[in-house]
């Protein structure tokens, strides 16, 4: 699959649709302009700490999701 770095403006259009959680989409680049290194010294620890949350966001419920295949739950009605 392309990824939207690979796009340049001599090849603005992708070999095929970008398929994601949503759906398909179409994408063609219109400009390209470098990025601002000042600001994104300013908003690096912002971004790695945001990062890094959605990593142990993603294992978090990776390791939920593998517990609960594993799981057997047995309801003891005499108890409720």
């Amino acid at each position: 699959m392309t990824s939207l770095a690979s796009l340049t403006e001599q090849k603005p259009l992708p070999k095929e649709p970008f398929l994601t959680k949503e759906g398909y989409f179409v994408v063609r680049l219109l400009a390209s302009e470098p990025a601002d290194q000042n600001k994104f010294e300013s908003v690096k620890k912002s971004l790695e700490k945001r990062l890094i949350y959605q990593k142990q966001e993603e294992f978090y419920r990776n390791w939920l999701q593998h517990l609960r295949t594993k799981a057997s739950v047995e309801i003891n009605k005499e108890v409720l």
